[in-house]
């Protein structure tokens, strides 16, 4: 049940819609749902098909490139690049804009073909980033002009690609990169409506700030990568953004928890990052700072969870919850049971409060989060901790008395009378 429909319930219950309102807000709702799934299919399909006609043409040229001379080559590069750029403003001309898009999608990319081909044809030495520069904002012109989403799309690919090539081979381009990427990044910001859109975008703000740091610093990148999810989560907590990416960020912190925990890793982990921030003239304060950093951020984290409680707002995200694995560290235990049972005991929080969302508030996909985190957690610590099965035992039979204890609260805070 999505969150509407329980609002709607719950309006109806209190006798703020009648039933023949409720059922044409949901009819409406049904079809508004299933026309965007349409148009998004009715959009994609298209150009998937012209990324297959493309590399269709590439693979028929290829196949006989080494037969033709070099003049016969560029002939073929440009009379190609014409008469796709031609077709498509005819297109325009005849009111068949989405075959239009789908052709200049092509041209987006040939301009990428017709370049690689022509530097390899007479042997120049190129400047990739340069070029990568050149192509991004390119495509960021196509988008500018025909305000299509795919082309927003295909910005994004070629931004991704061009941050990570120029970073990958150490070149100071990749600083010259990151300013027009920035100022493309903000003017899509005032334009996206669109919740994908937007959070795509933030992704991309997120990315270019990774890339940046991780330039900076010497090929280090795991802390600005904390510093952005972080960042992302608290703005989404505090309703600034509206991020629906942020469980994809989830799975990977959820991951890098639940390995350092079980295997006690928590404070070499830690240690790495103190590493990583350890350069220039960070070197001499890099430790200090850093526990100061993640000790902000933690309070932050406490302090924000704690006005949404007292205040009875719903949690967006708990996401904030496995910056927690960092705390003992940075205090310096450094006992490496230690590290493991404070590992388990964010993982089984973590679940707890998953399962306790989904039987509550009857969310499916929250029900399935807490069982997977928490089996995973049973199997980890089966087969992780070195201790007696005795001992084992134990735990098992706490985590499980906790557990019925959330899961028959949560049924009580869903209104089930006949909870036990």
């Amino acid at each position: 049940m999505s969150k509407l429909d329980q609002k709607l319930k719950e309006w109806h219950k209190q006798n703020l819609l009648d039933e023949d309102s409720l059922n044409r807000i949901l009819e409406y709702e049904r079809h508004r749902t299933k026309a965007e799934k349409q148009s998004f299919l009715g959009d994609i399909v298209p150009f998937l098909i012209a990324l297959l006609v493309a590399f269709a043409i590439l693979a028929l040229v290829g196949s006989n490139w080494n037969d033709f001379s070099q003049t016969m080559r560029l002939v073929i590069i440009f009379v190609t690049l014409l008469v796709f750029h031609t077709v498509a403003f005819i297109s325009y001309q005849k009111g068949k804009e989405l075959f239009g898009h789908c052709l200049n999608f092509i041209n987006v990319i040939g301009y990428a073909c017709a370049f690689v081909l022509i530097v390899q044809m007479y042997q120049f030495s190129s400047d990739s980033p340069v070029f990568l520069i050149t192509w991004t904002l390119l495509a960021f012109l196509y988008y500018y002009v025909l305000k299509h989403n795919m082309f927003y799309y295909l910005f994004l690919g070629i931004g991704f690609f061009s941050l990570s090539y120029s970073a990958g081979i150490e070149t100071a381009h990749v600083y010259l990169l990151q300013f027009p990427l920035l100022l493309c990044s903000i003017y899509f910001l005032r334009l996206m409506q669109n919740r994908w859109n937007t959070s795509f975008n933030y992704t991309f703000l997120g990315y270019i700030i990774i890339m940046f740091f991780q330039t900076f610093s010497d090929r280090q990148y795991m802390m600005p990568i904390i510093l952005v999810v972080f960042i992302l989560w608290y703005l989404n907590e505090r309703g600034i953004i509206d991020y629906i990416l942020l469980p994809v960020f989830t799975i990977f912190i959820w991951l890098f928890t639940f390995f350092t925990s079980l295997f006690g890793g928590s404070y070499d982990a830690v240690h790495e990052l103190q590493k990583e921030f350890s350069h220039g003239f960070l070197k001499p304060i890099a430790v200090p700072l850093f526990n100061t950093i993640i000790l902000l951020i933690l309070l932050l984290a406490i302090y924000t969870v704690y006005k949404k409680w007292k205040d009875h707002e719903p949690f967006n995200n708990y996401l904030w919850i496995f910056l927690f694995i960092f705390l003992l560290p940075i205090l310096g235990v450094q006992d490496k049971l230690a590290n493991m049972i404070v590992g388990v005991l964010i993982l089984f929080a973590y679940s707890c409060i998953r399962l306790f969302k989904g039987v509550s508030g009857q969310e499916k996909g929250s029900i399935i989060i807490g069982f997977i985190t928490f089996a995973s957690l049973v199997i980890g610590i089966y087969t992780g901790f070195a201790v007696s099965f005795i001992s084992k035992s134990i735990v098992f039979i706490i985590l499980a008395v906790v557990l019925y204890f959330v899961y028959t609260q949560s049924k009580k805070a869903r209104g089930d009378e006949h909870a036990k």
